[in-house]
């Protein structure tokens, strides 16, 4: 069994205060600007403005701080788990007889254009995007990782047994 774990770089103690900095800043401003459309639309309209943004601000912090991604290779299967924080839950269990397809995502979407996108990817990572095609339900799945050498030999060694059937 093989573990990997995405996750955004650490954050240095400058760049923690200074992203803490913001968010407190761009709260603040969620609320003053609540009050001013209150005043001039009613103060319902600024009521829902404000919960509104303060949410859209929320899951934006979560997704770009908080957010990280599991991957767990046993030898049936690639667990794909997401996590915020401590709390993990599963995306999906690939197991290797149910991939269609393993290569680029360009590639992937040409060869299966029913197919629904999948992203358990983070963007400030710098590992290499790896796209593989399964069985999801009954129904074609592209799932985009971002796997390690070893999971990426043994997606590539899966997707290419499935190539020569």
């Amino acid at each position: 069994m093989h573990q990997q774990k995405v996750e955004a770089p650490k954050l240095s103690a400058l760049s923690g205060l200074l992203a803490v900095a913001g968010i407190v800043a761009a709260l603040l401003v969620d609320g003053l600007f609540s009050r001013l459309i209150g005043r001039f639309a009613g103060e319902t309209t600024g009521l829902v403005l404000f919960w509104a943004l303060g949410a859209a601000i929320a899951l934006w912090v979560m997704r770009r701080f908080i957010l990280s991604y599991s991957y767990v290779m046993g030898p049936n299967v690639l667990r794909v788990s997401f996590a915020y924080g401590r709390y993990e839950r599963v995306m999906i269990d690939i197991y290797w007889n149910n991939v269609r397809y393993v290569g680029e995502l360009n590639d992937a979407r040409g060869r299966f254009p029913s197919a629904r996108v999948n992203r358990a990817t983070l963007k400030r990572c710098n590992l290499e995007e790896l796209a593989v095609v399964c069985r999801d339900n009954g129904k074609d799945a592209i799932y985009v990782l971002q796997p390690d050498e070893t999971i990426r030999a043994k997606l590539v060694e899966v997707g290419r047994s499935k190539r020569k059937k």
